[in-house]
């Protein structure tokens, strides 16, 4: 599975920075701070369902805004737009703080 981080991560004591590109482990459950990059991410990326993404923040003009994230429908269920675009609602709650 291929994912780009929106934020710094930790997974199995190394250290991914915002903006990096990385292979991981199927088994690995995504945040909402990454963004999927192939069919395989946007499927375990759904599985995992709504989740907060936190700030991108400003001064990292190096982290484009993702393509492929949770979107609230006005009923307020969550679709995925970008490369999961299509796939069915999903119920959740993304809240902060």
């Amino acid at each position: 599975m291929k994912f780009r981080f929106l934020a710094g991560h930790y997974i199995a004591d190394r250290y991914y920075e915002a903006n990096d590109v990385a292979e991981l482990p199927a088994d690995w459950k995504p945040t909402g701070e990454v963004e999927p990059l192939d069919a395989e991410a946007v499927d375990a990326f759904y599985a995992a369902g709504p989740q907060p993404c936190g700030l991108i923040r400003s001064s990292w003009f190096h982290v484009p805004l993702p393509r492929t994230h949770w979107k609230r429908t006005k009923g307020g269920e969550f679709v995925l737009v970008g490369l999961g675009a299509g796939r069915p609602p999903r119920r959740g709650s993304i809240e902060f703080g």
